[in-house]
């Protein structure tokens, strides 16, 4: 939205408003007087509320709706709102400032008990009492707006009485066209999470951010693959301007009868009822193969004139093999290319991926004739909490920590022979060298029989290197397991083939092979950084190893090096952008230095080059 506040008065707004080092807070008094010259408007309404609900628009909502419809482009206005609560939180003066909004809370009473007189719509009628700075602070008010059977009765009284030359504006609530929206089709929102739910939140997290720092009024919708939906889920969805959508039962069906199953997005009809109350719906988006097929059926079904947006984060039936040696990769390629041609854009996460499918996408035809569609690059990123950690390096290191971790599957542990051979061999060369032995750490961000992967891996490798299998199912986990080590091997996985970026966040030396889509990442990104991380076929791993864990210093003075190229990316931070300019045209990319990311009630300062220009 093009905010209706000046340049100057906007500074003005959020200097003399809201600052989180001080108290001094975005309510009218005063320290908040306008200039004489410049006008207002004033809202009445009973509270700023940022939420709301379908049958209820947020306050914030309807006042950018109100500026951008019913205001001249030109007109350059200090925006005013009046709440109920005598005591206004900080977030909801944080919030109100950004939309350029100063709010005015009542004033009781001298000596009054506030049991005696709680706040009440009662109150904007005594105005002179309870609101005296209407009077002694607004100026060259041009506008009223309060709603209409809510707020009509007082607005008419402040305008005649305060403001005679003032505009008179009623909104109808019932008359206002729902917001857009914009649904994710997944399966978990969960922010300690790892692997593509972790990327899931971080994107959609990113892109309500960037919405709302555009000003956009745009509803951001996901599902969840479960019944219930925990407090934590659904304050840190909150706190991301994300609605959860669960999942429900067949109608009197037990758990037993019933059980949660991945194709109840695609029986939406039964499982996911809610989504029909959803109104104006105009993107659907979901992850190809995960839930790729149900978004395009619930777009196909109940929003068919949203646009269709599809997330590539698999190129392989089966990743831990090579493309040409697997046999259901012919089938797997044409779900892909079907679910694809009916999206109105794909985004495919990394270089590797991205590469394979721009090939693949030439054979989509639509009515006899190629059908072009956009297909972009959407490159990984993990939490800033990663970013936000070090691993602090010993003065002698004796006992190595190796980790790998990502999905652990009993049926495909014999690809962990390679690793085992390696590591071993690596051990034994620092055996016979009278220096300490490894300890190889397998940790899986999926539940695991612990002990019987323990056995089946123990079986594969050798006496000289200690052997430690553990689930890590958050990311506070990883990141301390992290901190405890000193070289990751980032493994190939199926379903997200990007683990090991955790590690290359936080600052630990890591190893991946050559035809990983890591590897590719690095190759393509930060070349500078690839020869220390990347064994390259003609390498010996064990040999690579060996050298890494000799030579901790260079390793982690190599892995600072390329945490700091990577948080200063302007490649990562484009994609970002581009993936929400997709949603929201009026977002284009220039380079700045810095930006703060609020992440789990902490500031992270991060280096990033990302910044984001409206276009007026």
């Amino acid at each position: 939205m093009a905010s209706p506040v000046s340049d100057d008065q906007g500074h003005q707004a959020s200097q003399t408003g809201y600052n989180e080092q001080s108290q001094n807070t975005p309510v009218c008094g005063p320290e908040n007087e306008p200039d004489n010259e410049s006008s207002s408007l004033l809202f009445l309404f009973e509270t700023w509320n940022t939420k709301g609900d379908e049958s209820a628009p947020c306050h914030k909502d309807i006042v950018e709706h109100f500026c951008n419809k019913q205001l001249n482009s030109n007109e350059k206005l200090q925006l005013y709102s009046t709440v109920l609560d005598v005591n206004v939180s900080e977030d909801q003066r944080k919030d109100a400032v950004a939309v350029g909004v100063i709010l005015i809370p009542p004033k009781r009473k001298k000596n009054t008990n506030p049991e005696r007189d709680p706040p009440t719509l009662h109150w904007l009628f005594y105005h002179e009492i309870y609101y005296p700075q209407l009077r002694n602070v607004l100026k060259n008010v041009k506008y009223v707006v309060g709603y209409k059977s809510i707020t009509e009765r007082a607005a008419e009284e402040i305008q005649e009485g305060l403001f005679p030359n003032a505009r008179l504006e009623l909104i109808d609530l019932n008359a206002l066209p729902p917001p857009p929206g914009a649904l994710f089709v997944f399966t978990t929102w969960d922010k300690s999470h790892l692997g593509l739910s972790q990327y899931h939140r971080t994107l959609v997290q990113d892109f309500c951010a960037r919405k709302a720092t555009v000003g956009e009024v745009l509803k951001v919708y996901s599902t969840l693959l479960s019944i219930d939906v925990s407090k934590s889920q659904k304050e840190d969805a909150e706190d991301c301007s994300v609605t959860l959508i669960k999942a429900q039962r067949k109608k009197r069906a037990t758990p037993e009868e019933d059980p949660v199953q991945h194709n109840w997005l695609l029986n939406h009809e039964i499982h996911y009822p809610d989504l029909k109350k959803l109104r104006n719906i105009h993107y659907v988006v979901g992850y190809a193969p995960n839930t790729g097929k149900a978004a395009a059926d619930i777009k196909e079904h109940i929003f068919p004139e949203a646009k269709l947006y599809l997330i590539n984060h698999k190129h392989s039936e089966d990743d831990s093999l090579p493309l040409t040696s697997n046999p259901s990769q012919s089938n797997f390629d044409d779900n892909m290319l079907e679910m694809a041609q009916k999206a109105d854009a794909v985004f495919s996460m990394g270089p590797s991926m991205y590469n394979y499918f721009d090939n693949k996408y030439r054979a989509i035809t639509s009515a006899d004739k190629l059908k072009t569609i956009p297909h972009v690059q959407l490159l990984p990123k993990p939490r800033p909490c990663f970013f936000n950690e070090t691993v602090q390096l010993q003065n002698e290191v004796r006992n190595h920590v190796i980790i790998s971790y990502g999905k652990v599957d009993l049926k495909k542990l014999d690809n962990y022979e390679t690793l085992a051979s390696a590591v071993d061999k690596a051990g034994r060369s620092r055996y016979e060298n009278h220096a300490g032995i490894p300890t190889w750490e397998v940790c899986s961000v999926h539940t695991i029989d612990a002990e019987k992967v323990s056995e089946i891996i123990q079986k594969l490798k050798g006496s000289h290197c200690k052997l430690q299998v553990k689930e890590v199912s958050t990311a506070e986990q990883l990141v301390k397991d992290l901190k405890q080590s000193h070289l990751c091997l980032a493994k190939r996985d199926e379903d997200y083939g990007f683990h090991g970026l955790e590690a290359m966040a936080i600052g630990l030396p890591i190893l991946a092979d050559d035809d990983s889509q890591l590897a590719q990442f690095i190759k393509d990104y930060f070349p500078d950084c690839m020869d220390y991380c990347i064994l390259r076929r003609d390498e010996k791993r064990s040999e690579k190893i060996m050298n890494m864990i000799s030579h901790t210093n260079t390793a982690f003075q190599q892995a600072r090096k390329l945490k700091m190229t990577y948080m200063m990316s302007e490649a990562v931070a484009k994609s970002y952008a581009t993936f929400a300019a997709m949603f929201l045209p009026q977002i284009q990319i220039r380079t700045v230095s810095l930006i703060a990311i609020k992440h789990d009630a902490c500031i992270f300062q991060i280096f990033l080059r990302i910044g984001i220009a409206v276009l007026v």
